[in-house]
């Protein structure tokens, strides 16, 4: 973690991302120094106080005023600003990052308007503009993954504007008939009026909302829209997506055209840490159902753990398929790896839940085939090939933020932001329970 800060400190402090590759900055959402921001909780709970102490400093003088025009994406800054001012303020009461949430807050605001249910995909944080840039249409994870932040800063300020704003989302959301029972479609109307497309994926552009049905159930101590649109969703995710191949191969593929793709996103690899919690925090009430998610959490875990160790470089494809005969993994899709963090999350949480060892064990061996594939000179980089090793460009953000963070959260005692007081959001920044809130 030290040298992926330093290198990002020392090549491009102040940009969003380091691109170690080119030895320079760059800017992608708002250029408020996001790779700061994203990383200040890893900072806190690896001890890094005098790194910390820089990023607080930036992120106390930060004036996103100031900026000179940049275009944001409401989901990413919602995720990774948003998210990680309120984990920093949970972690350590510093009234700074409150305020910080407050100010991200007000200006995701803006990207809603009275005349529709969900928020417009893009904002100008200078003009504070609002658009999309797909026409009507706006994709599922993008405005259904704001419940937990918003509804979190509604509860550490006693303003429910926000929360009030995301439970319209939601509560139009769910209005909508769908094919597939608690499945919906990727892409929805701005008005919830008609799905755009007809393809349904735990991976790119839904994940994340199914990730915090479940998250929002526990954040709110079980309130029960949360549960009954998450286990439907679970439920059908089980029937419609998830297969095993001849092999024995767990995976969840997507729909498209109502048939079922049978690839594997590395996106999608989250969902075994999602079915894991869903099991032992009893969403269900059904203990038969609980053992049921536990094994495809751990069945879809493996599947993506093994696509790490087939490639020549030990780290997973971006997506992978199967061979149509033995059912064996094949990697000759899309073979890049880009620092992705979602294998590496579902290890921790099922080795914090079930406490078996071989999680730690797999989480090693792709650590290792980090630091001997990914680390350079000046940073990490991700590769174009993992067959080739050929390498990538840039330091992602979400490097320091998720992929770091769980491995070194997979080794430390469970005693630290332990899965009981704390909710992760979808950039792994974690948030304090609302009903369970004690230090």
């Amino acid at each position: 973690m030290k040298f992926a800060w330093d290198s990002y400190k020392n090549g491009s402090w102040g940009y969003d991302e380091w691109a170690p590759a080119y030895f320079i900055g760059k800017n992608w959402l708002g250029a408020l120094g996001l790779t700061i921001i994203d990383s200040l909780d890893t900072l806190h709970i690896m001890d890094m106080k005098d790194e910390l102490y820089d990023g607080r400093e930036w992120l106390s003088n930060l004036k996103y005023s100031n900026t000179t025009g940049h275009e944001i994406s409401v989901f990413e800054f919602n995720i990774r600003y948003l998210g990680g001012c309120l984990a920093m303020y949970d972690l350590t009461g510093d009234v700074v990052y409150l305020e910080k949430a407050v100010e991200f807050g007000d200006l995701l605001m803006l990207a809603f308007s009275d005349s529709f249910p969900f928020p417009y995909a893009f904002l100008n944080i200078k003009t504070k503009y609002a658009r999309n840039k797909g026409g009507n249409c706006l994709v599922l994870a993008m405005f259904g993954t704001m419940s937990l932040e918003f509804t979190r800063l509604s509860d550490l300020t006693g303003d429910s504007k926000y929360k009030d704003r995301v439970d319209i989302i939601l509560d139009s959301l769910a209005k909508m008939k769908t094919k597939y029972n608690g499945l919906y479609p990727c892409m929805v109307s701005m008005d919830a009026t008609e799905f755009c497309y007809s393809s349904i994926s735990l991976g790119a552009k839904g994940d994340s909302f199914y990730e915090y049905l479940l998250k929002m159930w526990i954040y709110t101590d079980g309130e029960e829209k949360y549960s009954r649109l998450f286990v439907a969703s679970a439920d059908s995710i089980i029937k419609y997506l998830y297969r095993v191949t001849k092999a024995g191969h767990g995976f969840i593929g997507k729909i498209k055209d109502d048939r079922l793709e049978e690839l594997n996103e590395h996106l999608t690899c989250f969902a075994g840490g999602m079915f894991a919690l869903a099991s032992v925090t009893n969403i269900t009430g059904n203990t038969e159902k609980n053992e049921i998610y536990m094994q495809v959490a751990k069945e879809i875990t493996k599947t993506c753990v093994q696509s790490y160790f087939k490639s020549p470089t030990g780290l997973g494809p971006e997506i992978f398929k199967f061979d149509p005969v033995t059912g064996e993994i094949l990697l000759n899709d899309v073979n890049l790896y880009i620092l992705r963090p979602e294998t590496i999350e579902s290890l921790f949480i099922l080795y914090r839940l079930t406490g078996d060892i071989i999680y730690q064990e797999w989480g090693w061996k792709i650590y290792k085939s980090i630091e001997l594939h990914c680390r350079v000179p000046n940073g990490y980089i991700g590769l174009k090939n993992i067959i080739t090793g050929f390498k990538g460009t840039t330091q992602q953000s979400y490097f320091m933020s998720e992929t770091l963070k769980y491995l070194y959260l997979l080794f430390v005692d469970s005693s630290i932001i332990p899965l009981d007081k704390y909710v992760f959001n979808t950039e792994a920044h974690p948030i304090k329970i609302k009903y369970n809130n004690s230090n």
